[in-house]
């Protein structure tokens, strides 16, 4: 089995992680611009798009697993993958100004009536050819961290970021069931997303939709806990996988 194919994997994931990570950062602005339905709409848009990297994901996966590749091997690359989606956090969380301004843009000018394609297209522009801040950094609201809300979105999206390859990975174990196990990340995610959906986002929400002053830190709080479920939770987990 090639190694680039190894390196493909790390690469999606990586990739489908940092859109997910910088997509919140609408949120942000949605709270900045008051225009809370629109930045929420395009965060959704966000996370469809990264679909489109899972349809390639999981394909490869499935080949690697039929490849009998080894398990150490496997898990390097899952623990190669966990690292590069983190640093790629960092970088979302240090270029955050012009990922919200980038957001600002789109949602002035959609609501100029410019189409939702080309107001994105647009304001890809102004990011990577204007000044986003005229070097003067976005002042950030104040606010406290919600540590119940970190605590919750690192367990969350620790299952989020090592379902499907935990669920691989004992398809080599027991490869006579591997086709069966394999289905089982969905099933995992499925409980992730469930509390994703019924309690972190209605309290992101709601905090936006009254204008509660914590409001983007209730946002920074879930991305916090993301990055510490995905950067420190999820490589202990699949070290302690690899040792049983």
């Amino acid at each position: 089995m090639s190694l680039y194919l190894l390196i493909v994997v790390v690469f999606l994931f990586s990739i489908i992680h940092f859109f997910e990570f910088l997509s919140f950062y609408s949120r942000i602005a949605g709270i900045r611009t008051d225009n809370r339905l629109i930045s929420y709409s395009l965060q959704q848009t966000t996370f469809v798009g990264t679909r489109f990297f899972f349809i390639f994901l999981m394909p490869i996966l499935g080949f690697i697993v039929d490849s009998k590749v080894s398990k150490n091997t496997y898990l390097i690359m899952v623990i190669f993958s966990l690292i590069f989606a983190s640093i790629s956090y960092l970088f979302a969380y240090c270029i955050r100004d012009k990922i919200i301004f980038f957001f600002n843009n789109v949602i002035e000018e959609y609501n100029k009536n410019t189409g939702y394609l080309k107001s994105i297209l647009k304001s890809i522009y102004k990011v990577l050819f204007l000044s986003s801040t005229n070097g003067e950094k976005v002042k950030e609201l104040e606010g406290v961290i919600n540590k119940k809300m970190v605590i919750l979105s690192a367990l969350i999206f620790c299952s989020y970021s090592i379902a499907v390859f935990l669920s691989f990975y004992f398809s080599l174990v027991f490869y006579e069931y591997r086709s069966t196990i394999s289905q089982l990340s969905g099933v995992i995610n499925a409980f992730a997303t469930l509390i994703l959906t019924l309690y972190i986002e209605p309290g992101i929400s709601r905090s936006i939709d009254k204008k509660l002053i914590n409001a983007e830190y209730d946002v920074y709080s879930l991305l916090l806990g993301r990055f510490l479920g995905v950067a420190i939770l999820s490589p202990i987990i699949v070290i302690l996988v690899g040792l049983i």
